[in-house]
């Protein structure tokens, strides 16, 4: 009998909004890829990709997989919540898994460290046997030979050109202190048999495609035989590279041939010092402009990957690499804001140093968060920096600016630039170390109930809360905001313990009163949302106007309620004055 398996592309709101309307969103290669290892004889495979589907909640699964990036690790853990809670099982994999799986376990049934074309299937056939173990890591360097072509036909609502990601290696042979590649994957470059890659390429509905490889010239030799081979099939692509192997004119005359539109480039910054500090002095600055002259002459356009934050980095960094990129012709720029990716070394550094603001992951996207504190800028600096800098190059003036330096596929450039233009919205900048009289939401549980979470779909910014190593410890922190009676009555019975975890459903902390709508997992107040409005804020009581979500316990799917709570301050801590109101204490 076949089991039911959901494959699940996730992507929470905020990044969907940042980028929806960007016309150069390839789909992540990586659920489709994943599902043509899948015997269609054991499973029946759902594909959802959460950019532009729903996830059916109401439909029964036996098997739920999800790949998890950093930023969306918070909103994958609450997808899983709601499947188990419902009898699936769930297994995790992806970078976020494979860089902290001793967190990501507590959100699951199985985990897939690493790379996991051995393990994966391997899972699959321990799942459909019973036997299926908790955690499955590969035990060699995976051979990326005799590999299963994506099933981009199981993915729906996406247009043929946007299904068209190829990958041809992997790994890449430098050392970026930003970059989390030498911590997700095995750190060996390999690559693909070309006859597959080209088969695969081949089969491609659209004349476009992109190589989804982290630094495709890093083999010349290599890549100059399949870009020999790709250049009869008229297809049109792009790939990754890094700057100093485009000095290389064998490597542009073979891409130019394979019909290669443009390539992305890693310059991160203008600043030799600011290189230093991301470990990446192979970019020599005094190289750039004879480089990126020498691909335009090749008729490819230049994607620049920039990023801003590094210590060396002063507020005027942002005009100065405007001016820079309208010298150089850069035809579009990919920009972020410096994040401390869990276990790179930059992170270590932060963390030493005390400048992460916050832990929670969501807060980790690269664009609309400043999750640590930077140097010689102001959190706020940086952010509002990278903002305006972004709407700079994406506008008319600039591109003319550009486009008259580039000469490079002018309408494609066009096209792309106005994607990104549109793509850009207004934006508030959140300060994670701000401290005034303002009310958000904040969570705690898990399964011991010791450990600090967020969810990905509550109100901005997340703070950290800190962590009770102990039950009595968190036991004597609730205490603290409650009166023991009630921690007694109502707390404590309803799953208090090293098991279920235990809750604190008010506190402040310097100067913030956090709010917590969940109470032992029953949801008194529904799921997490973002819409909170303080209706009345006096110095020992607040009204707040809550819009909640609350899923229905049969379909899954979500209605919205609305309350008011009145919380008052005694005796140094804030209770809510209505909390009888909602009938708490009278069904416990």
């Amino acid at each position: 009998m076949k089991k039911k398996i959901l494959l699940i592309q996730p992507e929470n709101k905020e990044i969907n909004n940042f980028r929806k309307k960007q016309f150069n969103n390839f789909v992540q290669i990586t659920i489709p890829y994943l599902a043509a290892f899948i015997d269609e004889d054991l499973f029946e495979i759902t594909l959802v990709d959460e950019y532009s589907q729903k996830i059916p909640f109401d439909i029964a699964f036996d098997l739920i997989a999800i790949t998890v990036n950093t930023p969306n690790a918070y909103h994958c853990y609450k997808i899983s919540k709601i499947f188990r809670d419902k009898g699936a099982k769930v297994v995790l994999g992806g970078p976020h898994v494979t860089l902290l799986p001793n967190e990501a376990e507590k959100h699951c049934d199985y985990l897939v460290v690493g790379e996991s074309e051995e393990t994966w299937p391997r899972f699959l056939k321990d799942f459909y046997n019973g036997s299926a173990k908790a955690r499955y890591e590969p035990a060699h360097v995976p051979l990326l030979k005799n590999l299963p072509t994506p099933r981009w036909d199981l993915l729906k609502h996406r247009t043929a050109l946007m299904k068209g990601a190829v990958f041809a290696t992997r790994g890449c042979p430098y050392q970026c202190r930003y970059c989390n590649l030498k911590q997700i994957y095995f750190d060996r470059f390999r690559t693909r048999p070309k006859s597959e890659v080209i088969s695969e390429i081949k089969r491609l509905k659209s004349r476009y495609f992109v190589f989804w490889d982290d630094n495709f010239f890093a083999d010349k030799p290599y890549a100059i035989a399949l870009m020999k081979s790709l250049a009869p099939l008229h297809k049109r692509g792009a790939a990754q590279v890094t700057l100093a192997d485009c000095m290389d004119e064998e490597l542009l005359h073979e891409a130019k041939s394979a019909g290669c539109l443009y390539l992305f480039i890693g310059i991160e910054s203008f600043s030799e010092a600011s290189l230093k500090d991301a470990g990446k002095q192979i970019n020599r600055i005094g190289d750039y402009q004879k480089i990126i002259q020498n691909i335009h002459r090749h008729n490819m356009m230049v994607q620049a990957g920039i990023v801003f934050g590094f210590d060396t980095d002063t507020p005027e960094v942002f005009e100065s690499t405007l001016k820079a990129c309208e010298q150089l012709g850069i035809d579009g720029a990919t920009v972020s804001i410096l994040t401390p990716l869990p276990q790179t070394p930059i992170y270590h550094q932060m963390k030493e140093e005390g400048r992460l603001v916050t832990e929670n992951w969501t807060c980790f996207n690269g664009k609309t968060y400043v999750a640590y504190t930077p140097k010689n800028l102001t959190a706020r600096q940086l952010y509002d920096g990278y903002v305006n800098f972004r709407k700079k190059f994406y506008s008319l003036s600039s591109f003319i600016k550009r486009i008259r330096v580039s000469r490079t596929h002018v309408l494609h450039n066009l096209i792309i630039n106005l994607g990104y233009r549109l793509a850009i919205r207004e934006t508030t900048y959140q300060d994670l170390t701000q401290k005034g009289n303002e009310v958000f939401w904040w969570y705690m549980g898990g399964g011991s109930g010791l450990d600090v979470q967020y969810d990905a779909d509550s109100a901005q910014p997340f703070y950290p809360v800190g962590k009770f190593h102990t039950i009595a410890e968190l036991k004597a922190a609730t205490e603290a905001v409650y009166s023991k009676q009630f921690c007694e009555d109502i707390l404590y019975p309803v799953g208090f313990n090293e098991n279920a975890g235990g809750y604190i459903l008010f506190k402040e902390i310097d100067g913030v009163l956090y709010i917590n709508n969940d109470i032992g997992g029953i949801g008194i107040l529904g799921e997490m949302t973002d819409q909170i409005t303080v209706k009345s804020s006096e110095p020992e009581k607040i009204t707040v106007a809550i819009l909640a979500k609350e899923p229905d316990p049969e379909s899954g799917a979500e209605k919205e309620v609305s309350y008011d709570l009145t919380l008052v301050k005694e005796n140094g801590a804030w209770k809510l004055d209505n909390w009888y109101d909602y009938g708490v204490g009278k069904t416990f």
